[in-house]
């Protein structure tokens, strides 16, 4: 395979050179505030870096400076850009961190010790430290729920990479000589190719995972409502009109509910609105899990709420009324026991007409509300046209 026999040190020095422009770029894209992610890729690429100079001196300068502090030093950068991937998609803790950085060091020391001057087994080492470090990354990008294409994508070169590094492994364990860092073979040109393009492409990844994270936050808080999560009145209405036309060319029912927890001013006035959101959050939460995943849940304004129920009709609306009534009357808040807070419901259904939409149904329900409020409150009322 000699078309795989390319120079190694020239692959290094592309690899310090490459690191040093992505580097660059992931500075123009750091702003105050930026996650601590993206500042830790940054400077795993900067340590990155300095291991690739001081890797391709290696045989021009000490053996202390190339063979011992250019690895560890490689793989903290490597250890640095694999947590800060994974951190897109899990919570890293701070034993977890401290565990990831320091390694490198207790094991470096152990390999120089147990090594001695075997160039095969130093390859053959490096190789297992930077597999980890590549494939765990891959593997939670790849197979971790809800991710996008670009994620998946992502991953899968991380696992390629770890994949090539199997190749060198078993390719230095079974060479007949010594196999050290400049040693020509195939696995070794193909180990350093794709670690280059892996550093290309992966820093490119990096950047378009950032740009994703950014849009997906921005539709956020576009949609839904800061305090509970939930739909905010504009994201609401939108997909409710969406609803009650496919509805109408269904000919199903769709059922409205309009919620208004009682009294709550009273909650704000005597223990402030930082209490009065707390009981906010309960209630979102509380009715989230009392509804089936596809109802529309929305905040409709301070402590209203709207839930869209489709494919349902009067009698079953009223069931699922009366099911959340119940529920937030039985409720106590950990830490404020002696609080107590109700909901009244006011309910409308129909099957939409096709220039009806959910308006109609909003003015049936905010009535029936109204009647709910005015017979004493924590109680449903059925409207109607």
């Amino acid at each position: 395979m000699r078309f795989l026999d390319i120079d190694i040190k020239t692959v290094i020095v592309m690899l310090c050179i490459g690191n040093l422009v992505v580097l660059t770029l992931l500075f123009v894209s750091i702003k105050p505030g930026s996650k601590n992610s993206i500042k830790y890729f940054a400077l795993s690429k900067f340590i990155q870096s300095i291991a690739w100079v001081l890797l391709a001196f290696r045989g021009e300068i000490s053996n202390l400076l190339s063979l011992a502090l250019g690895n560890l030093i490689l793989f903290i950068g490597f250890a640095m850009e694999s947590i800060s991937v994974v951190s897109y998609k899990k919570q890293i803790t701070i034993k977890v961190l401290i565990a990831y950085i320091l390694s490198p060091a207790v094991f470096t020391f152990l390999f120089l010790y147990l090594s001695k001057s075997r160039p095969t087994l130093v390859l053959v080492y490096v190789s297992v430290f930077a597999f980890v470090y590549a494939v765990l990354p891959g593997l939670v990008l790849l197979f971790e729920s809800g991710s996008s294409k670009l994620q998946k994508t992502l991953g899968s070169l991380y696992i390629f990479g770890s994949f090539t590094l199997i190749i060198r492994i078993i390719s230095a364990l079974t060479a007949t000589q010594e196999f050290s860092l400049f040693t020509k073979h195939y696995s070794q040109t193909l180990t350093f190719v794709t670690t280059y393009l892996l550093m290309l492409l992966g820093s490119i990844g990096f950047l378009l995972l950032i740009k994703e994270q950014t849009e997906m936050e921005l539709h956020r808080a576009a949609t839904l409502d800061g305090l509970t999560g939930l739909f905010n009145r504009r994201a609401f209405f939108a997909e409710a009109e969406k609803v009650t036309a496919l509805a109408s060319r269904r000919k199903e029912p769709v059922s409205l509910l309009m919620i208004d927890l009682d009294k709550f001013k009273s909650i704000n006035d005597k223990f402030g609105h930082g209490i009065g959101d707390l009981f906010i959050m309960d209630f979102a939460a509380a009715t989230r899990q009392q509804l089936r995943n596809y109802d529309i849940v929305g905040r409709y304004g301070g402590e209203e709420f709207v839930v869209l129920l489709p494919n349902t009709g009067p009698g079953e609306a009223a069931i699922v009324a009366e099911r959340l009534r119940k529920n937030i009357e039985d409720r106590v808040l950990p830490g404020f026991e002696n609080i107590k807070y109700t909901a009244s419901i006011g309910i409308s259904s129909s099957i939409p007409e096709p220039t009806q939409g959910i308006d109609m149904l909003i003015k049936i329900s905010d009535k029936a509300l109204y009647a709910a409020k005015g017979k004493g409150r924590n109680r449903i009322e059925v409207g109607f046209a």
